[in-house]
């Protein structure tokens, strides 16, 4: 989950250091809004490949490892 959670803060431009940081991006008023209006053309290539290289080629970026821990943390 939390791996996930950083991918979508690197791509908002946000910090995505530590749990911290993360709860604090997620428990703005404005998260969810920010994540559904996301513009991907806004991706700077730098970003791309950071988020390339960091996330998607990593086999914990699957979405049902990613389900799976949501779930479990949800509990």
């Amino acid at each position: 989950m939390k791996f996930a959670l950083e991918a979508v803060c690197v791509m908002l431009g946000e910090s995505a250091n530590d749990w911290a940081d993360l709860k604090k991006v997620i428990r703005r008023p404005d998260f969810i809004k920010s994540v559904i209006n996301f513009d991907v053309t806004q991706l700077t290539d730098k970003v791309r490949a950071h988020l390339l290289k960091t996330y998607v080629q990593d086999p914990n970026f699957a979405y049902d490892v990613v389900n799976n821990a949501s779930k479990a943390w949800s509990v």
